[in-house]
Formats: structure tokens, sequence, C-alpha cells
């Protein structure tokens, strides 16, 4: 939530107290201008250091908005104006992939996976009673927070069970990036573990987590995307996917 730091933005901000600090960033606000405040909070000296909290600092900075979500009002923080970076322009030093003398060129598409019909049924059995009750196991989505990841595993076609175990109900979306790229040596990013196990059900030796392994042959190569996006190389790969 962008009201309340995160656990590395705390820790950065134990970490830098009385310190110079030069903070580097591919993508610095991925989700919303919002996240800026927490970015540098903790850092003496930022253009916000006269907000007593992000409260305040959204008086000024950004669009708040409400909606009634399950009867309940509910203010959202997500539309930070671009009067943020503004502020922020000063302390900032940016250079695009050009400027830093990247001659790879972005080709980037959209491609849509048609899921099996039951998937799409399921979502929407979700959606209108927050439950599904199985046999054993019960999917349940009693907040708009856990409606949306839920929604987000299963149109993937996988979903994590309140008891904590997983399942891949629908393998359309591997099979999908597999009847495309099975001739290339390409880079998957999943989200969720589950995702993985789809992946490795229809790629079967095919494909790989270990980086060497990747750099060595010809396996394609899947990596969690929060803890692999940064830090590697993947220009052998023909396609990020």
């Amino acid at each position: 939530a962008f009201p309340k730091p995160s656990k590395r933005a705390k820790q950065v901000k134990d970490l830098s107290r009385g310190a110079y600090v030069i903070l580097m960033s591919g993508t610095p606000t991925p989700e919303s201008y919002s996240q800026m405040y927490h970015q540098v909070y903790g850092i003496p000296g930022n253009p916000f250091r006269g907000y007593k909290n992000f409260y305040r600092f959204c008086d000024d900075y950004v669009d708040v908005t409400e909606r009634m979500v399950n009867s309940l009002m509910l203010k959202f923080y997500n539309k930070g104006l671009p009067s943020i970076l503004e502020a922020m322009r000063p302390y900032t030093i940016s250079f695009s992939q050009k400027e830093a003398g990247f001659k790879s060129q972005l080709n980037e598409q959209i491609l849509r996976v048609p899921m099996e019909p039951r998937t799409y049924a399921m979502c929407s059995e979700l959606r209108k009673h927050r439950v599904i009750d199985g046999k054993k196991e019960v999917i349940l989505a009693d907040t708009p927070v856990k409606l949306m990841s839920k929604l987000h595993q299963m149109y993937s076609g996988t979903v994590k069970f309140e008891s904590g175990e997983a399942m891949v109900f629908d393998h359309s979306k591997a099979q999908f990036i597999y009847d495309r790229f099975c001739q290339d040596k390409i880079a998957i990013f999943y989200k969720f573990k589950a995702e993985l196990q789809a992946l490795k059900d229809v790629y079967g030796d095919e494909l790989t987590t270990d980086l060497k392994e990747f750099y060595d042959g010809d396996k394609t190569i899947a990596l969690q995307i929060v803890s692999g996006r940064e830090g590697i190389s993947l220009r052998q790969a023909k396609a990020l996917v």
C-alpha cells in the first residue's frame, strides 16, 4: 500500500542515516509516482521533507480518489501527479538506454492467450461469490486485494488455496508460450511458483532455472519476476516473455 513504506524503504532509511546517498534504479516508481515519497523519505534534504507523512504529501502531489468497495468507501492514492517528478528533477540524473550506449532496440508485443472455458467460469464464480469451495480445498477472496490476487493467479491457470497448497489447472498459457517459442532460446518471467510448475510440465527438460546452464546450453530459462529481473544478463535470449 502506498501510504506505508515497504520493508526495503525502511532498511534504506536505517542504512542512510548520516550518509551521502546515491540511489540507482531502472524503474523507481513502477506502479505510481506516489511511490516516490517512500523511496526518498529517509534521506535528509529530500524535496518532500516538509511533509509530516505520506498523507500530507498527498495533499499537494496526489489526486486522491474514492471508490466504493464492498459497501465501504475507500481512498486510493495511486494517481501521483507529474509535479512529483518535477520536484525530484534537481536531484536526478536520467539516462535513456540509447544515451547509456545500449545498441539493442525493444520490439514489444502483447500476446493474448485464450484459456480453457472452465477457467473463465471459475473466475466469474469467484467474482460473484468471493469463494469457491471444492472437495478438498477452498479458494477464498474475502477482501478486494485477495480477489485481485486470486484472479491474477487463475487467469494464468494456477491458484494457491487457503491451505497454502497450490495447483495448476489450466496449461493453456504455458502451452501457448511453448508453441510460439519452442524453436528459440528465450527467458520467461513468472510471478507465482505454480506458474513455474506449469512451465516445467510443458517444457520438460528443455527448461532450466539455472543461469549457468542457460548460458552454456540451448535451454530456455524461467526466472521469478522480482528476484530474476535485476543484475543479470539475458542477452543470449531471443525473446523475453
